[in-house]
Formats: structure tokens, C-alpha cells, sequence
């Protein structure tokens, strides 16, 4: 399952359609394991973490957790404006840790939040930067062999794109085009591939 918030949906073109990393995603892991796999997104527009580790019971509660072998989280862009860093940071540790009960869950994905192009402001990016260092921190020191972090604030960087790049892959200040989305699925790809005991 892919957990998140407008990132997680695939918004683009200011809400009027969607894309998902997480289909593309489905393929390219169907096609490593030559089995069809699917996952399945959970995004809801304009959620902050307080609200998301609410929902992520209320999956639960719904589907069995059987259903799913693993989860990716992506969130904390919402946060940025009108929470604390603290918050945040508690808020996502808590839903890494929520997940991680399950034993069948073979991976769960914790992923720094995004770039954007309001990395440019200071105060924005030492605020986005002291959740992701702490979210990288506790990943590391947990060593849980199914946590895992991916940095795509480093993997896909708005401030170390060429113009042309920011505007094949992003679509308005903080969300991406499908080219943007299909982007960050090959890296989570990627990243999964190098820990094939998670697959």
C-alpha cells in the first residue's frame, strides 16, 4: 500500500486528474516477480500527519491487514507550513512503528518529504530538512531489516534540476507532472531492488 497525502493521489493539473506513482510502480514490480502486483494508493489531498496516523487505523480497521505485504509513506508536505517539526517527526515515527506490528509486512518504506520549489526559502527547506534528518536518524539507528528510508528529497531535487528538467517533473510548486510521478516510482523501484530481502 502507498500511504500519503496530494503526492500519494498523483495530483496534478490543480486536482483535475491523477497519477499515482503507485501505478507504475504495480508494473515494475509485476514484472520483476512475474507475478501481477498491485499497489494500492492511499492519498487524500491536502492531509497533514496528525490526520493521516487516524486513517492509517481506520485502513486497518477496514482491510485486513493481511492484505498487504508492505507500505511506502510519503508525507509531511502539508505539515510544513502550520506544524511543528516535532509533531511531524512523532506523527510518522508512530505510523513507521504502527506498521511494524505486522509481522507479515515484509517492508515498511519510510521516505523523506519531497523537493519542491520552495526549497529555495530558507526557513521552508531548515524546516523540511530537520524532519528528514530526524525520519533518516531513526531509520538508521532502529536497524529494523524491513525499514527502510529513501531520501527522494535527494533522489529527485528541485534546486539541482535544470529548468527544463523542474518542468518536465514538476507540475506546480509541490506537485509533480505523471513524468514527475513515474520518476519517483523508479526510484522507489530502485531503492527496493538493492534490498531484495524486502521483496
Amino acid at each position: 500500500m502507498a500511504l500519503g497525502a496530494s503526492i500519494t493521489a498523483g495530483f496534478y493539473c490543480n486536482g483535475l486528474k491523477f497519477h499515482p506513482y503507485s501505478t507504475r510502480l504495480s508494473k515494475l514490480l509485476s514484472n520483476l516477480k512475474n507475478i501481477p502486483y498491485h499497489v494500492e494508493p492511499f492519498g487524500l489531498s491536502g492531509e497533514r500527519t496528525d490526520r493521516m496516523k487516524i486513517r492509517l487505523d481506520q485502513i486497518f480497521n477496514y482491510y485486513p491487514p493481511e492484505s498487504f505485504d508492505g507500505v511506502i509513506i510519503i508525507a509531511g508536505t502539508n505539515d510544513l507550513i502550520s506544524c511543528e517539526s516535532d509533531d511531524t517527526i512523532g506523527n510518522l515515527i508512530e505510523m513507521y512503528e504502527r506498521c511494524l506490528q505486522y509481522n507479515h509486512f515484509r517492508f515498511v518504506v519510510a521516505c523523506s518529504i519531497p523537493s519542491s520549489a520552495f526549497d529555495v526559502k530558507s526557513e521552508y527547506l531548515n524546516k523540511k530538512s530537520k524532519i528528514n534528518n530526524a525520519l533518516r536518524e531513526f531509520v538508521e539507528k532502529s536497524k529494523n531489516p524491513k525499514l527502510l528510508f529513501i531520501d527522494l528529497m535527494e533522489e529527485l531535487n528541485f534546486c539541482k534540476c535544470t529548468e527544463e528538467e523542474q518542468s518536465k517533473y514538476w507540475d506546480d510548486p509541490i506537485h509533480f507532472t505523471p513524468d514527475g510521478y513515474d520518476r519517483i516510482a523508479d526510484i522507489l523501484f530502485e531503492k527496493l531492488q538493492q534490498n531484495p530481502h524486502l521483496l
